[in-house]
């Protein structure tokens, strides 16, 4: 077979960065295959492909085991091409597969960097796998990344997630350059105890300086509208100085849908609509909410504004979760 030349690998190269299916990269994946480009750098160009496809709800459930497939016909993967698959188990929701790739990667010698320990520890969080989770902190510290900003803030959401606060605080009070994610980290695994969880809102400015951004209102909104405290959330959103996002509005009418506040949650869905009219979560919400009260009035009022609108029931891109419908399923 004659070697694929530099040419063609460039042309290529250049498909990979234009594809936006998973069709049209399985039909790249066929023509490289037939023109012999199986190394293992040309495979992982595949499998970084996919993984840019990804989080994508429109993929199908089989996509994991493609992307399975792919790395397993790697001859020598390198940490990059571990650490890819990783991120694609990971949004794809497979914890599981994405711990026992990451054990497979420790049997092997394969030495881990700071990009694979957030994947290997969201694993764990997910399935609230303390123990293991501990483990992967060791191995963490024995690789030296405990102080990667990263590393640290999904250790910090693997303990919240596992009720484990007090080496969550730990971590927090020791992380050498805390960011947005890791107060949300702190601030999210405190959503049961919204007065310390209020408290590190406001120590981020007046304690460590950090100045509040829209995420960190939006997680606020998020939180004191699941804890009944609408009212509360409303007041900091008057006071943040800025124009509210979705998050923001989407916290609100979510704690609204919960405590049945329909006069704030109409509020909060016409900010939403002026943001993203075509959103399904926020009919779905006031939908509930009306049913909630009997006002089948205002529930059809709700179907018909949908279908005027155009707007298609699709809770995968819905910035309001209701029910958890907006979770990637497990595989």
């Amino acid at each position: 077979m004659v070697s694929p030349s530099c040419e063609y690998k460039h042309a290529i190269f250049r498909l990979l960065k234009q594809c936006k299916t998973l069709k049209h990269l399985q039909s790249i994946h066929g023509q490289t295959t037939i023109h012999g480009l199986t190394s293992s750098s040309a495979i992982t160009n595949l499998l970084f492909t996919f993984t840019s496809l990804l989080p994508n709800p429109s993929l199908p459930p089989p996509s994991i085991h493609y992307a399975l497939s792919l790395f397993h016909s790697i001859p020598s993967p390198s940490t990059f091409a571990f650490n890819l698959l990783l991120r694609s188990l990971t949004l794809l929701s497979s914890p599981l597969h994405s711990l026992l790739l990451f054990l497979r990667m420790r049997r092997l010698s394969i030495s881990p960097d700071s990009h694979t320990f957030p994947f290997a520890l969201t694993a764990c969080a997910r399935l609230a796998a303390l123990p293991l989770g501990r483990a992967l902190h060791l191995q963490a510290l024995k690789f030296g990344f405990v102080t990667d900003v990263f590393v640290v803030n999904t250790l910090i959401t693997m303990y919240s997630s596992s009720n484990s606060m007090p080496d969550a605080r730990r971590l927090f009070d020791e992380s050498p350059r805390p960011d947005v994610v890791t107060y949300n980290s702190m601030i999210h695994g405190h959503a049961g105890m919204t007065s310390t969880a209020h408290k590190l809102f406001d120590e981020m400015e007046s304690v460590y300086g950090v100045r509040h951004e829209l995420k960190h209102y939006g997680c606020m909104a998020d939180l004191l509208g699941r804890a009944g405290l609408i009212k509360e959330a409303m007041e900091m959103i008057g006071g943040m100085g800025m124009v509210g996002d979705k998050y923001v509005w989407g916290g609100v009418l979510g704690g609204c849908r919960i405590h049945g506040d329909v006069e704030v949650g109409e509020m909060a869905a016409r900010r939403l609509w002026e943001l993203k009219p075509e959103d399904s979560g926020v009919y779905s919400a006031m939908a509930s909410m009306y049913a909630n009260k009997r006002r089948w009035g205002d529930v059809a009022k709700m179907r018909a504004l949908m279908s005027h609108e155009n707007v298609t029931k699709n809770a995968a891109f819905s910035s309001i979760q209701v029910d958890d419908i907006d979770k990637i399923p497990s595989y």
